[in-house]
C-alpha cells in the first residue's frame, strides 16, 4: 500500500502540507497508521513563516506549539519555537552558512532561569557534489568554575553524536523547499536524495557507545 502526503503551495511557497503517521497504543508498545487527517500549515508575513499542526480529526488537538522561521530570500536564518505546554519557555535556533550552504545551526534557550543560553550545535559537512556528508551534535560546555564564561562549544571534547548520510542516488531532490518541516530539513539540504543513514555516539573518551538507524 502506498501512502501519499500532499503539498499544497500558494506564490511558490509551500501552504500546507497534508498527511502524516500517528502512534496508537497496542500490546507490544505502539502501532503507526498514516492519515490524512493531520496538517501542517504555514502562513507568509514579510520574511517570516508561522508553522503549526493541524488535527482534524475528531477527538484528537495538537497542542498550539508554534514554530516561527525567518529568511534572508530561500535560507532559513533564525527560528523561534514556543509550546503551549511550557510556559516561559523558547528555543531560537541560529542558522550560520558559507558558501550558500548551512554550516551550523545553534540553539539557545530562554526560560526561567536564563535568557539565549547555548544548549547545543549541529555541525553540517556536506561532499563535493552538493550532497550532506554527515551531521555532528555537540552539546554546549560550561564553565563551572566562572559562571561570568557564557556557554561555548568545545571542540576539544570527543563526545559528540555523529550522524553520516550515504547511498545517494542521481535524481533530483524533491525536498529542497520544503526545510520548514522538521523531519524534512536534513533530507532538503543536497543536491540528490540519501537512501541510508546512521548515527554512533562518542563518549568522553571518543569511544562509540551507541548506534543508532
Amino acid at each position: 500500500m502506498i501512502f501519499t502526503v500532499k503539498f499544497e503551495y500558494k506564490n511558490n511557497l509551500v501552504t500546507k502540507r497534508i498527511g502524516e503517521w500517528m502512534q496508537l497504543p497496542a500490546p507490544a508498545g505502539y502501532s503507526e497508521i498514516f492519515t490524512k487527517l493531520f496538517e501542517t500549515h504555514a502562513t507568509y508575513t514579510g520574511n517570516k513563516a508561522v508553522v503549526e499542526r493541524v488535527s482534524k480529526m475528531e477527538g484528537t488537538n495538537f497542542p498550539k506549539d508554534i514554530q516561527t522561521y525567518s529568511f534572508d530570500g530561500k535560507k532559513i536564518t533564525e527560528a523561534i519555537f514556543t509550546y503551549q505546554n511550557r510556559a516561559n519557555y523558547l528555543e531560537k535556533y541560529v542558522y550560520t552558512y558559507k558558501d550558500n550552504q548551512i554550516k551550523s545551526i545553534d540553539l539557545f534557550v530562554t526560560d526561567s532561569y536564563y535568557v539565549n543560553d547555548l544548549r547545543s550545535r549541529n555541525d553540517f559537512y556536506f561532499n563535493t557534489k552538493g550532497n550532506l556528508d554527515s551531521l555532528v551534535y555537540r552539546e554546549a560546555a560550561f564553565d563551572f568554575y566562572n559562571e561570568s564564561i557564557p556557554p561555548y562549544i568545545d571542540y576539544s571534547l570527543k563526545n559528540r553524536k555523529v550522524t553520516v548520510f550515504s547511498n545517494y542516488d542521481e535524481s533530483q531532490n524533491p525536498f529542497q523547499n520544503l526545510g520548514i518541516f522538521l523531519d524534512l530539513y536534513n533530507k532538503s539540504l543536497s543536491k540528490n536524495n540519501f537512501r541510508a543513514y546512521e548515527t554512533k555516539e562518542y563518549d568522553k573518551d571518543g569511544k562509540p557507545t551507541i548506534n543508532i538507524s
